[in-house]
This record gives C-alpha cells, structure tokens and sequence, in this order.
C-alpha cells in the first residue's frame, strides 16, 4: 500500500522549476534565411554578399479540370480531355 502512496505523491507533486539564466545574459538571435536566390548568388561570387534581392519564390500547382462555368454553352473552354 505504501507503493501506491508513494506513485500518487509522485504523480501530483509540481515539476522541478528550470534554472534561471544569470542575469545581463539573452539567448542568441537566429538570422532570417536570406532566401534561395540571394544564398544562390552569395555561393557565386562574394560581390552579392552586399546585396539583398527582394524576390518571392513560390511555386504554385493549378488544376484546370472542369474549369468551364455552367450554362456557358457549348463554347465554353474547358481542360478536360472528356470535353468535347
């Protein structure tokens, strides 16, 4: 019966505080990725470490199958191969 007191006590008592940094100290700042073209040119000559281009990489996948509106006719554009 003790060992059941003891798990329960063990179960319920709060967890152990983490240790406080000192004090005057902060954790170390990460740098933003500079994006996959600036690092790109970065490793191409060492001139682009001076540089920042703002571009946006995104890749985008569109699916056009049943694209055409109904009630548009029979000339509406359609990318199903099924479409007459």
């Amino acid at each position: 019966m003790g060992g059941i007191t003891l798990s329960a006590q063990s179960l319920t008592s709060p967890p152990a505080p983490a240790p406080a940094s000192p004090p005057g100290t902060t954790p170390p700042v990460s740098q933003p990725y500079p994006g996959l073209i600036n690092t790109w040119l970065r490793q191409q000559a060492p001139e682009f470490e001076h540089w920042d281009l703002g571009v946006q990489e995104r890749f985008r996948f569109e699916s056009k199958n049943y694209f055409a509106a109904n009630g548009s006719g029979p000339l509406a554009v359609d990318f199903n191969a099924a479409t007459p």
